[in-house]
C-alpha cells in the first residue's frame, strides 16, 4: 500500500472514530450527571416511584434510565422497596426486598382481612440506600 493511500485510509478511520467519539462521550457524562442527580434526590427516608424519578429528572432515554436505576441498585447505591398496599386505605402494609418474596395473599392491618396480592396494590418505590 503506497502511503498516500494509507495515509487516506487512516483519515477515513480517524474521521469515523471521531465522529462516533462526539456521540459516546456526551452520553457517557450524561449518564453519570444523570446516575449523580438520581443520588441526590433519594434519600434513605425519601422514597420516590420510577415516574416521579422520571418526572424530576427528564431522563435524556427511559431505556438508559431504567439501566442506570438497575445499576445502581445492584451496587447498593440505592435500593428498590416492591411494597404491597392495602386496596381500601392505600397504606403500606408490607415492604419487599424483591417480587419474588411477596406473597400470593396477605393479611391487611388496616382492614383486618387476609387480601390476593395484585398488581393493583404492589408499588416500587426507590430510595437511597442507608449504607451509602
Amino acid at each position: 500500500i503506497s502511503s498516500n493511500c494509507w495515509l487516506r485510509v487512516n483519515g477515513q478511520i480517524m474521521s469515523i472514530f471521531s465522529r462516533k467519539l462526539r456521540i459516546i462521550v456526551p452520553r457517557f457524562w450524561e449518564k453519570r450527571v444523570l446516575a449523580s442527580q438520581v443520588k441526590d434526590v433519594l434519600r434513605p427516608d425519601k422514597e420516590l416511584t420510577f415516574n416521579q424519578l422520571v418526572e424530576k429528572l427528564s431522563p435524556f432515554s427511559i431505556s438508559e434510565f431504567t439501566r442506570i436505576l438497575a445499576e445502581l441498585t445492584t451496587s447498593k447505591v440505592i435500593d428498590q422497596v416492591i411494597r404491597v398496599e392495602s386496596p381500601e386505605t392505600h397504606s403500606g402494609i408490607r415492604d419487599y426486598d424483591s417480587i419474588d418474596e411477596v406473597p400470593e395473599q396477605i393479611y391487611d392491618n388496616y382492614t383486618g382481612q387476609t387480601i390476593d396480592v395484585t398488581p393493583q396494590n404492589i408499588k416500587v418505590f426507590f430510595r437511597r440506600s442507608p449504607h451509602v
